[in-house]
């Protein structure tokens, strides 16, 4: 968040709606973020514990910030970062146990999905808090999570039962448990993968079928998901080279899920993608590589959750986004204060990300 100016301010001037400008500590504790939107609760708190030491805030909030302030600061979306992190705590868990070749429990998947299930009330927070910067560090384990989360709701739109979308939700969290067989120097590696590399990259799917297969009671559906989800309609994927009917419908689902949160995370080697950019790509590719229902679905109904967000341009303005074109996903007519610009018939202004 980047804001034209700082000032020192005493507490008692403190007012709902500032915005700190730095972490507020008390004995090495923190008390509040940097980013907070001051409320008149924290405000009592930081006036009883500061008294007369100056607090520094932002002394420039344009609307649109405070509005993403908002967002960002409420109470649901923090509740669904919170769960989230600690799904990804528990998707580590699943790793590290392959890793120390102990065998997985059915009873371990099942209570992560059902958390996971539980959460998707908001699915516009949801998305949310998936597109949001994260330390590559964490890509492997958040990744798995949102995944999960992105295949259950594609398959919710898709009208499949409650049973598919909780299979789906396992083979989500499972689909790239085989990297847990893939050596951290090449998995994390920040520069190109050489063609050896690559091919060891790949073998991930026959490996995480291997590892899925052992699980007692699994579905063998799940262990389709697993297997298929870099199989492409036009037999170009891996690790079978599979065309459009011979691939398992989980796989076509977690395919999409997958290339969504990886083209919109940081990773080692690559940094984030625009949502809006991503989702072009995604309906380029659903000619001949991912499956045109499923990804007509999926952008269809992402587009509808991005009406009314902010986006960063690449001039370093903020806007809002009010009307979406399927045939230009990434320039949609966005709003500037009053001013109202189609980004498909503006070249040199472009969205860079969603705020």
């Amino acid at each position: 968040m980047n804001f034209k100016e700082i000032k020192q301010i005493n507490p008692a001037l403190l007012e709902p709606g500032m915005v700190l400008a730095e972490d507020l500590y008390i004995n090495s504790i923190m008390l509040l973020s940097k980013d907070t939107l001051l409320t008149e609760k924290n405000i009592e708190r930081v006036k009883n514990l500061y008294f007369t030491t100056p607090i520094y805030v932002y002394s420039e909030l344009q609307d649109y910030d405070l509005e993403i302030l908002k967002n960002k600061n409420s109470r649901d979306y923090k509740e669904i970062e919170s769960n989230f992190s600690r799904f990804s705590d528990a998707s580590e868990t699943i790793f590290q146990q392959i890793n120390s070749n102990s065998k997985l429990d059915i009873k371990d998947i099942r209570n992560l999905s059902e958390e996971i299930l539980d959460e998707m009330k908001d699915y516009g927070i949801i998305i949310k808090n998936i597109i949001d910067s994260r330390n590559p560090d964490s890509y492997l384990f958040r990744h798995s999570v949102n995944v999960a989360a992105l295949s259950a709701m594609l398959g919710k739109w898709l009208h499949m039962s409650d049973r598919d979308v909780m299979l789906l939700t396992y083979a989500g969290i499972l689909h790239d448990i085989g990297k847990s067989k893939i050596p951290p120097s090449i998995l994390n590696k920040a520069g190109k993968l050489t063609s050896k590399e690559f091919e060891i990259v790949k073998s991930h799917t026959l490996k995480g079928y291997e590892i899925v297969k052992t699980i007692p009671f699994i579905d063998p559906v799940v262990e389709m998901g697993v297997l298929m989800h870099h199989e492409r309609i036009d037999g170009s994927g891996y690790p079978l080279k599979l065309t459009d009917e011979r691939i398992h419908i989980y796989g076509k689902i977690i395919a999409i899920a997958d290339v969504f949160d990886a083209m919109t995370s940081n990773r080692a080697y690559k940094g984030k993608s625009s949502p809006l950019d991503v989702l072009e790509t995604m309906k380029e590719q659903s000619f001949g590589k991912l499956d045109a229902k499923c990804s007509a679905t999926f952008i269809n109904h992402m587009m509808d959750y991005y009406l009314g967000e902010f986006a960063l341009l690449n001039n370093n303005t903020k806007a809002k986004i009010l009307k979406m074109n399927f045939n230009y996903i990434s320039r949609p007519l966005i709003a500037i204060g009053d001013n109202y610009i189609d980004l498909a018939k503006t070249k040199d202004l472009y969205i860079v990300d969603i705020i």
